[in-house]
């Protein structure tokens, strides 16, 4: 095994007891649910402090209430969830065109893909993140 570096623009999640709606094709015979591999299905990263080191969260979109974390600094995300977004900025020269026209066409994806399973008064807006992390891979 070695350590690899990743990265992932997405919806932050804190902990899965924010996850509600119809959860049930990710819970087994007892009625438990399966964040991890719900996370999964979505393509998306489930943060666990024995695998993931060196991570950092921030916001992705400017004037955000989101609190930067960083494990370097003591934080620990452990549990923490992003699911992520469809498109992400890209360094290509030829293709200079952002990834997104607007924060709201963000949010409206994120509402679209994840509604279902989150509070209807969920925070979108402010929980729009970029992870930096290494993982053991």
């Amino acid at each position: 095994m070695s350590i690899m570096p990743g990265e992932i623009y997405g919806l932050f999640v804190k902990h899965e007891n924010v996850f509600c709606g119809d959860l049930s094709q990710w819970k087994d015979d007892d009625d438990f649910f399966d964040s991890t591999d719900f996370v999964l299905d979505m393509e998306g990263i489930e943060i666990d402090t024995d695998d993931y080191k060196g991570v950092y969260i921030t916001s992705a979109i400017p004037n955000s209430t989101f609190e930067d974390i960083s494990s370097d600094e003591g934080d620990e995300p452990d549990g923490a969830f992003i699911l992520p977004l469809k498109k992400s900025p890209t360094l290509d020269l030829i293709e200079s065109k952002a990834a997104y026209d607007s924060i709201e066409e963000i949010v409206e994806e994120l509402r679209e893909s994840y509604g279902s399973y989150l509070p209807e008064d969920y925070d979108y807006k402010n929980n729009i993140v970029r992870a930096i992390y290494a993982f053991w891979g």
